[in-house]
């Protein structure tokens, strides 16, 4: 919703400017969301180190806990991290596209670099055909976005070694990388709610994740008029996410945002 806002300049003139209502909300809910996660994170870390203190002190003075004692704590530890992984997503959901430079970049480099940061070792097989090109993107944000896309193949794969092929493609001055994995495939029922916010695959017990993070590739997409799908035929198996962005051919320019 876009309304108009009248300045009075210094020289007793009258300017109208029009302002985006929606998109001023949005960027004061980011913000406050950015600062919520910040204090809250910071309590909750230390709240998350105390019971392991705990054990630490008890072993080191070689003291038994009972096992319901024992439990306690752990489950203690899986809640409180748990959380701290959650405010450290929604902070990141919030600074998508914001407080950021943005400049012309290849995502191959950025996908090369993201890859060499996962410690797979033998447990996966990653094969990379991704072709050089340029888009419009901060970088941190485009990092961010592979970086979901990559750990999600791997982390919900039931195979004791996975497989992840990226390929991408160019049409109509468009770029599409595709992420294809050899995972058990994603429910028909479940394929449009994942990109929404808090939903996983799984019960949150069973597995690692605050449910943000296709939220956030969904945001990444969107903020820098791109695209992200997805496809997967159970029984059958295997996923295929796709990135879609426009090509963009300017050298040498960045903007701050």
């Amino acid at each position: 919703m876009a309304h108009q806002v009248v300045k009075h300049n210094m020289d007793g003139t009258l300017q109208t400017i029009t302002r985006n209502a929606d998109a001023d909300l949005q960027a004061e809910f980011d913000k406050l969301i950015s600062n919520f996660s910040h204090d809250v994170g910071a309590s909750m870390r230390a709240i998350s180190d105390i019971p392991r203190w705990i054990l630490q002190d008890v072993e080191d003075a070689g003291i038994e806990l009972p096992d319901e004692i024992l439990a306690n704590l752990q489950m203690l530890i899986r809640q409180s991290s748990r959380f701290v992984q959650l405010t450290q997503d929604f902070a990141t959901y919030s600074r998508v596209g914001r407080e950021q430079v943005i400049t012309f970049i290849d995502p191959a480099k950025v996908l090369e670099e993201v890859l060499s940061g996962f410690d797979i070792g033998s447990k996966c097989l990653i094969t990379n055909n991704v072709s050089p090109c340029q888009i419009w993107i901060s970088k941190h944000d485009l990092a961010t976005l592979f970086e979901s896309i990559v750990s999600n193949a791997f982390k919900h794969n039931d195979r004791s070694k996975a497989a992840l092929t990226i390929n991408s493609s160019e049409m109509d001055g468009f770029v599409t990388i595709e992420f294809s994995d050899d995972g058990p495939g994603i429910r028909e029922d479940m394929q449009g709610k994942i990109f929404e916010m808090m939903k996983t695959l799984k019960s949150k017990d069973q597995v690692e994740g605050s449910g943000l993070g296709l939220a956030i590739c969904k945001k990444i997409c969107k903020i820098y008029e791109g695209k992200i799908w997805l496809k997967s035929s159970p029984p059958n198996r295997g996923t295929t996410f796709g990135l879609v962005f426009p090509i963009r051919s300017e050298q040498n320019s960045t903007e701050t945002i």
